[in-house]
Parts: structure tokens; C-alpha cells; sequence
């Protein structure tokens, strides 16, 4: 009965924290979409997806301009910066 109760917490804990994932991803989302659209030319798409590697969580960013993909192993760690972590790459890759 101990395991099971305490089961039941930890996944009640964890639906709380990819609850919180997704509200960061969406902030981090709506931030980049507003430099894509005052950088960029044509219809960028983006997607973003939490990783969990040894060291933590991080970002993986898709990008595609016009259905053509633009970005290649962009994987930022979760920081207070990321959002500026991931412009930097945007902007290495892309030559802004």
C-alpha cells in the first residue's frame, strides 16, 4: 500500500512538471516567433521540444523557412537565457 501511495504521488508530481514544460515552451515559442517574424523573410515554422539528456533539460529547436528545414542540432540547456541562447543560433546558422 506504501508503494502505491507513493506512486501516485510521484506521478501527480510529474504531470505537474510537464505541465509547467509546456507553459515554458509556449512562452519561449511566442518569443521566438516574434524575432522570427521581424528577421526573417517567408513562412517560418518552428517547433520546439524538451529533451532530458545526462545534464539536465534542454531545448531542441526545428526551424524550416518556406518548408525547407534551416536549422541543424540546435540543442540549448534550460536557462533564464535561453530564449537569447537560441537567437544566437538561429543567427550563426542562418547568417542574420
Amino acid at each position: 500500500m506504501k508503494t502505491s501511495n507513493k506512486l501516485k504521488r510521484l506521478v501527480h508530481d510529474l504531470n505537474q512538471l510537464i505541465g509547467t514544460i509546456e507553459i515554458i515552451e509556449s512562452e519561449i515559442a511566442h518569443a521566438l516567433k516574434k524575432y522570427l517574424t521581424k528577421n526573417i523573410e517567408g513562412k517560418a515554422k518552428l517547433r520546439l521540444k524538451t529533451v532530458c539528456k545526462d545534464d539536465g533539460l534542454h531545448l531542441k529547436v526545428y526551424l524550416s523557412i518556406d518548408n525547407k528545414s534551416r536549422l541543424k542540432n540546435v540543442i540549448v540547456p534550460y536557462s533564464a537565457s535561453i530564449v537569447e541562447k537560441v537567437q544566437e543560433q538561429i543567427q550563426k546558422q542562418l547568417g542574420i
